[in-house]
């Protein structure tokens, strides 16, 4: 009796170590959205539709979208998005994980960009820079919103 008391103590102490919170050391706080400064909502917990590298910049990009833009791309059709539905392109400069060797992994945010739909198939392009994720401007960026537009066009089935 005494030895599976000792036993039973032992696999409950064990038990507790493991199951100490490691959260913190886990999540990569400088590559995660802490506080949403404009941004509507937080694009890093809606679905991820593509991810693109650009090692020359140093840079990775994920393109996400809401629920709305979401059923659009599922049902095929990337060509009429709803009104309210917004597609995000979070891009975050990169660095070399120290775990795994020729991995990189996110270091911090450089920058948001959203397209949100409009009415009449219209959307509005926006920029949200790295310091508390301010809007920076949104004239001038049709060019940019095209190209984010153009890489869901060119997603394989």
């Amino acid at each position: 009796m005494k030895n599976i008391l000792y036993i039973l103590i032992s696999f409950l102490s064990v038990l507790q170590i493991s199951c100490k919170d490691h959260a913190d050391r886990l999540l990569n706080r400088e590559a995660s959205i802490i506080s949403l400064g404009k941004l509507p909502e937080n694009p890093l917990l809606l679905h991820a539709i593509t991810l693109s590298n650009n090692p020359k910049d140093s840079c990775m990009s994920v393109i996400y979208a809401n629920d709305l833009a979401w059923q659009e791309i599922k049902n095929s059709n990337r060509h009429k998005f709803p009104e309210k539905a917004s597609i995000y392109q979070v891009s975050w400069a990169v660095e070399s994980d120290k775990e795994w060797f020729g991995a990189l992994t996110p270091k911090r945010i450089v920058q948001v960009e959203q397209v949100e739909f409009l009415k009449d198939f219209k959307y509005q392009y926006r920029q949200y820079l790295e310091e508390d994720l301010d809007s920076k401007s949104e004239s001038g960026k049709k060019n940019r919103a095209e190209i984010i537009l153009e890489k869901l066009k060119n997603l394989e089935e």
